[in-house]
């Protein structure tokens, strides 16, 4: 079996010199033909599927041909591609010519950065569709280039006094663009309809950001949606890779993580407002996933003037 090889975002900076980084979980960069040709076509980045890392890329000239996994895409001028968590993405043929720009990041972050839950849950099931590419127009194309420049220059003035907040607020920019492009090309391409799993995959996200304080119950949400909790969980982790439980206790971890970086609210009345028994039973859930307590994880990150 072949030996996979695992790249983190500051890694693949290192390798090929192209990526402006920030904090190892946003990464974005200009590509043309020549750097492609010379420092990426002969490689395959590989990223297991607990990576958590998403990208997205826009062709400005020139055509390409990749593979996510084993599916091929072949890209234009004007070609928007979404890119769910891969385990394995390799750049194989660009023509003369040849540019785009690429963002890859860590989608806790992402979500971090988008506090509106409709379009976090659009957002969500964008990544998990069939057909990853769109076609957008000349006014798309321009408005997301200049917002995409104007991200990389501010992950590259790291002397910025709030520059994590700069960066944060320029990435939640992009993406809101991103979302109002992507939501009118979906309802106004009818020939693309979602499939009856999309559909239950979209309708459990709108229920679990309604419910996930009150309810931690997978039976809850497949009681909701008339199917069985196995069935559920068959969908969400076909299309998803993550189960039922995975996505409930996600979404808690992230709702508590916004409270104790950008919040005074204490320990006990986060537990209580996300509906934990006790104090403990919280601390020993959120411990599970940061490897520390909620108190110890508030006195690393803590900054009231936070945007995520």
């Amino acid at each position: 079996m072949e030996k996979k090889t695992v790249y983190q975002i500051n890694e693949l900076n290192m390798l090929n010199s192209l990526f402006s980084v920030y904090d190892n979980i946003l990464g974005v960069a200009n590509l043309d033909s020549l750097l492609v040709n010379r420092q990426i076509k002969s490689a395959q980045y590989r990223f297991p599927a607990q990576s958590n890392i998403v990208g997205m890329a826009f062709v400005l000239a020139g055509t390409c041909m990749l593979q996510i996994e084993d599916i091929p895409y072949s890209l234009s001028v004007n070609d928007f591609l979404l890119i769910p968590t891969w385990e394995s993405i390799h750049l194989t043929s660009v023509s003369p010519g040849f540019k785009a720009k690429t963002i890859l990041v860590d989608k806790t972050y992402m979500d971090e950065c988008i506090h509106n839950k409709q379009i976090l849950s659009f957002l969500n099931c964008l990544f998990i569709k069939q057909n990853l590419k769109t076609k957008l127009n000349a006014e798309d194309m321009h408005l997301l280039s200049a917002n995409f420049d104007k991200l990389q220059e501010k992950i590259n003035t790291s002397g910025h006094s709030y520059y994590h907040e700069v960066v944060s607020v320029h990435f939640m920019s992009y993406m809101l663009d991103v979302t109002h492009i992507l939501k009118h090309k979906t309802e106004s391409n009818p020939s693309n309809p979602s499939t009856r799993k999309e559909e239950l995959f979209y309708k459990f996200l709108n229920l679990l950001l309604d419910n996930y304080k009150e309810q931690h119950e997978v039976a809850y949400y497949a009681e909701k949606l008339f199917i069985t909790p196995q069935y559920l969980t068959h969908i969400i982790k076909e299309l998803t890779g993550k189960t039922t439980n995975k996505w409930i206790d996600d979404t808690l971890v992230l709702e508590a993580r916004k409270l104790l970086k950008t919040t005074q609210t204490t320990v006990q009345q986060i537990a209580d407002l996300l509906n934990f028994s006790d104090q403990s039973s919280f601390g020993k859930f959120f411990k599970k996933y940061h490897g520390v307590s909620p108190a110890e994880y508030r006195k690393l990150y803590y900054t009231p003037l936070s945007v995520a």
